[in-house]
């Protein structure tokens, strides 16, 4: 395991915010391994942009929406750590109880299995912007986005 990188919840890296740019995030990162480019299912919505970076095992996505500023980092490596408790790799009962231990104990369960992931499941901590992503029981990935005020405007930290 490399050193950990801290994620700021509703903020980002401290390398790398919510809001920034893509020419910002490239100068950071460099240029991405990979770039997925679709439409999202509302059409009001516009493209998506992710980019990943396998090395670092991250993701950053840019919507069309919100004039392809970062507005999602995904990771699936416990490389990241969250609170200085959770991190990819452990398995469900261990990250509930660290939502307790570090309040955030209001969360929302959703199953999201099919033939090709029989055992998916999703822990969404909305008040956060957080969410966790589980595979036969483990932590797979964890995605967070920028906070929203009470009008569900983002609050960009940048």
């Amino acid at each position: 395991m490399n050193q950990q990188k801290a994620i700021k919840l509703g903020r980002g890296f401290t390398d790398v915010q919510f809001g920034t740019t893509k020419d910002y995030v490239e100068k950071v990162y460099g240029e991405p391994d990979v770039i997925d480019t679709f439409e999202n299912e509302s059409p009001d919505l516009g493209e998506s942009h992710v980019w990943h970076y396998d090395n670092a095992s991250l993701s950053f996505t840019f919507d069309e929406i919100d004039e392809f500023r970062l507005s999602m980092i995904s990771v699936n490596s416990d490389d990241y750590i969250l609170r200085d408790v959770i991190r990819v790799g452990m398995n469900k009962q261990q990250v509930l109880d660290a939502l307790d231990e570090i309040n955030l104990s209001v969360y929302g369960e959703e199953d999201h299995s099919n033939l090709d992931n029989p055992n998916h499941t999703l822990i969404a901590v909305d008040e956060k912007s957080l969410y966790l992503w589980f595979d036969n029981d483990e932590l797979t990935e964890i995605q967070w986005f920028p906070y929203y005020d009470e009008d569900e405007e983002i609050i960009w930290p940048v």
